[in-house]
């Protein structure tokens, strides 16, 4: 698929989650790191035995069982030990010099649960953004993106399939500015999956 094109969708998700006032602090607003995160992605296609589903999705949430959990389903092996090892550590875990690790994924199957309804702000903020992807069949180029479903701060557990992209695990912060006053001190590490998959499910929530 051409790099551009990727990289396109990588810009709209960015700017449609930039566009969402009040979620919190999120990585993907800031340009430097939305340019790296677009860079990273573009790096996969360098293998052209890959291939892109026809959904695109964006989940973001904290590193808490007391807000949210993250199954894996099933998927590469290594692939995996490394996304559970980042998943497991502990909530104030603190970087000032590597605030996030990058891990290319390809073929993960997983779901993810928020528990917890938040106030817009709250530092424990979670997102789940997810489009479909329009291709030309002749070339494979992208000729439209539509569809969009945006869930923030409310309870939702939603399954992925086949999933090609990126996970990104974001340390723990001390402080963090951009946080509305009075919950800018010790904000939880952060996951996110952005990326491409062949469908994204909204399943009920446990009883």
């Amino acid at each position: 698929m051409n790099k551009k094109i990727i990289g396109t969708i990588l810009c709209i998700s960015i700017v449609l989650i930039g566009s969402i006032p009040s979620i919190g602090a999120n990585p993907l607003i800031d340009k430097n790191v939305g340019g790296e995160l677009i860079q990273k992605l573009i790096e996969l296609t360098e293998d052209e035995n890959i291939t892109f589903g026809e959904k695109f999705i964006i989940t973001y949430g904290p590193i808490s069982k007391l807000y949210s959990d993250v199954e894996l389903l099933d998927g590469d092996p290594t692939q995996m030990q490394v996304i559970q090892r980042n998943l497991d550590k502990k909530l104030f875990r603190f970087s000032r010099f590597f605030p996030f690790i990058f891990v290319p994924v390809f073929g993960l199957n997983f779901t993810v649960y928020y528990k917890k309804d938040l106030e817009n702000g709250s530092r424990f903020s979670y997102i789940t953004v997810n489009t479909s992807v329009v291709y030309n069949n002749e070339n494979g180029e992208v000729v439209n993106v539509t569809n969009h479903t945006i869930v923030r701060n409310t309870i939702h557990r939603v399954n992925i399939e086949n999933f090609n992209g990126l996970f990104i695990f974001q340390r723990a912060k001390l402080y963090d500015r951009s946080m509305p006053l009075g919950k800018r001190f010790f904000i939880p590490a952060k996951f996110i999956f952005t990326g491409f998959c062949d469908n994204v499910t909204y399943l009920q929530l446990p009883l």
